[in-house]
């Protein structure tokens, strides 16, 4: 089954869409593919995906990559590109040399369709694709590619293939497709007729000023949403919205314009909401929108995430791919960060991000490597609430001055793969509330200091191979409500006080621990827990009763006590890859909130409890992979 990517809805592209795809069908040894250019806004990043899926069935093998401007190609580019296209063979951990070489010869023998999008520089190019990549590529391959610029002379890649290339430009939206996509982002009809001659003069101004440009057409139209379908703001608001958006038609190119119908967009949101949308813009980007959610759910200026999260991408100010991944356009990001990097607005200095190698947000752009400078020269470190270092490998550790940030919310160091401690000061960041060190592989020890964090409520701290031990300050924690410790190998043990943990709700395990303290049943308001690899839980287990979703995967056990039934809270219940797992307790009959209950790949698995069919809020039954599981017990279904 080829695969599909994800497609917004497009107007004004249908016969470049059937052109361009019946031209990349054509069997030519000669093409290579098609380099499809455009201003930002343009949709060149919404139609290409159109034109993939539309060839995809053609071929066994298709990669997808999107770019950002700052963008470093790095093995995890390549390693992406390789998994998608099927390759095999090679590991994450081949250097960038090798992992070309594997690509040269894959693409050898075998018809590949490449989408590359959002290409900013030579450097993409020649990094990305290896020259001999259009030397070596089976015939009936096809690469498109999307790009602002026209061409990249300095690109030793593009002079080699230029040729090859079909060079596609995208052009402004007609005013009819215009006035689609416009009202469809207005929650209007296309062929709903305006009530009175003012509103249609007004909308025809505006989709007017928007220069055929789809992403100003669906920032406009999402400010001038129809609550009720087919019933217009009032003109008014039409009129405020025309003022302001002519304000800017004297900008020289499309980003000016942009900028312009962002201001509009931006002040239509209320105050929690635009301080959404600069998270995602600076601090926030490329991550799954679980990830952002708990952010916000920690941060008392946030109150009503979920919904505001709603209520941004029907204005078009970012956006979910099908899997839930958040993304914003480019334009967008880039003008949501040159507003906090303006001096003498309200949110300049509220948030320090990484940008090609450098720290953004506090004046002068300095390497990640002077980190101390950049806190030290902070005009007024109490504004800072949100910093996210994330994938700076150079960073060795923090300068003790990170204690000045007192407001400090928000820190994110995640693939910080240098980073081998935390300063002793570390503990006077007496605001934060959510701390992310995810993948920081040589990350030897907490600070005792950390116990001191007690408005910390999140703490990520997955694939620390390094983290031995956790120290006993860490039971002082007490305003943490979640905790994720996945694949930490060198953490064999937990505090033995680790019950003091009062306020968690969530909790992952996983790794090398070779046993949980019987304190755990301490934990009496835990509602998520994930535990993967362990041996056996505690006999105290069965004391978290306000326990709602347990997990367990690739666990040892071979079954459960029966006190397991005091669970009574539990509404989802998995094992996955339980392996040694041969039956359930009978009491798991007493589970009667249970609705969704997996047992996947559990081959040991030989009969369910007798009484399992009194789970009557049963909804979801998984048994797939549970080989010698030959029947149900006579009470299922009863």
């Amino acid at each position: 089954m080829p695969v599909q990517l994800h497609v917004d809805e497009v107007f004004g592209f249908e016969q470049q869409e059937a052109d361009l795809v019946a031209e990349l069908a054509v069997q030519d040894p000669g093409r290579l593919g098609l380099w499809m250019y455009g201003c930002g806004g343009c949709g060149k990043s919404k139609l290409a995906p159109r034109l993939f899926n539309k060839l995809a069935h053609r071929y066994q093998h298709t990669a997808h990559i999107e770019l950002t401007h700052d963008a470093q190609i790095s093995s995890m580019h390549l390693t992406s590109m390789l998994k998608q296209l099927g390759a095999r063979g090679f590991s994450p951990k081949d250097g960038r040399a090798k992992l070309l070489v594997t690509l040269q010869d894959f693409v050898r023998d075998k018809a590949v369709l490449v989408l590359v999008d959002n290409v900013w520089n030579a450097g993409h190019l020649d990094k990305l694709l290896p020259r001999e990549f259009n030397a070596k590529i089976e015939p009936g391959s096809r690469v498109i590619i999307t790009s602002r610029s026209r061409e990249f002379p300095d690109s030793s890649w593009w002079r080699q293939v230029k040729l090859k290339f079909t060079q596609h430009p995208i052009k402004a939206l007609a005013e009819v497709a215009a006035q689609q996509l416009f009202r469809y982002c207005a929650n209007m009809d296309a062929d709903f007729q305006m009530p009175f001659m003012e509103l249609q003069q007004a909308e025809r101004n505006i989709i007017g000023a928007c220069s055929g440009l789809p992403l100003a057409l669906e920032l406009m139209g999402a400010v001038l949403y129809c609550d009720v379908r087919d019933e217009p703001r009032p003109l008014n608001d039409w009129e405020e919205a025309l003022a302001a958006l002519q304000h800017g038609q004297n900008a020289a190119d499309s980003d000016g314009k942009l900028k312009h119908v962002l201001d509009i967009s931006f002040r239509a949101l209320g105050p929690v909401a635009q301080e959404m949308f600069l998270d995602v813009a600076t601090v926030l980007q490329d991550q799954h929108k679980e990830g952002p959610l708990a952010v916000w759910k920690a941060l008392p200026n946030r109150v009503g995430a979920s919904l505001l999260l709603e209520s941004l991408e029907r204005r078009s100010l970012l956006s979910f791919t099908f899997n839930g991944w958040l993304e914003m356009h480019d334009v967008l990001a880039a003008l949501g960060r040159g507003m906090v990097l303006t001096e003498g607005n309200h949110y300049f200095g509220s948030r320090l991000w990484v940008q090609d190698g450098n720290v953004m947000g506090a004046g002068e752009a300095l390497p990640v490597a002077q980190l101390h400078r950049v806190l030290d020269t902070l005009t007024c470190a109490t504004a800072l609430q949100m910093m996210n270092l994330r994938n700076s490998s150079q960073l060795i550790t923090l300068p003790d001055s990170i204690s000045r940030l007192v407001s400090l919310r928000f820190l994110d160091l995640s693939h910080c793969t240098s980073l081998t401690r935390l300063p002793e000061p570390f503990g006077q960041l007496s605001a934060l509330k959510v701390l992310a060190l995810n993948e920081c592989e040589n990350l030897e020890v907490l600070p005792n200091s950390i116990g001191q964090l007690k408005q910390l409520q999140v703490l990520w701290l997955n694939q620390c191979k390094q983290l031995g031990q956790l120290p006993e300050s860490f039971t002082q924690l007490t305003g943490l409500c979640e905790l994720e410790l996945h694949w930490c190998n060198a953490l064999t043990r937990l505090p033995e006080l680790f019950g003091r943990l009062a306020a968690l709700e969530s909790l992952s395990l996983s790794g090398g621990l070779v046993a949980l303290p019987e304190s755990i049943g301490e934990l009496t308001g835990l509602k998520f827990l994930a535990l993967c690899d362990i041996n056996a839980p505690p006999l105290t287990f069965s004391q978290l009763v306000g326990l709602e979703q347990l997990a367990f995967e690739e666990c040892q056990f071979v079954d459960l006590p029966e006190s397991f039934g005091n669970l009574v809270g539990l509404k989802e219940l998995s094992f996955f890859n339980c392996q040694q797992l041969w039956t359930l307790p009978e009491s798991v009959s007493q589970l009667q909130a249970l609705r969704k209950l997996h047992l996947t790949f559990c081959e040991g698995l030989v009969r369910l409890p007798s009484l399992f069919g009194q789970l009557i809020q049963l909804q979801e039954l998984d048994l797939c992979g549970c080989s010698k599981l030959e029947a149900l017990p006579d009470s299922f279904g009863a």
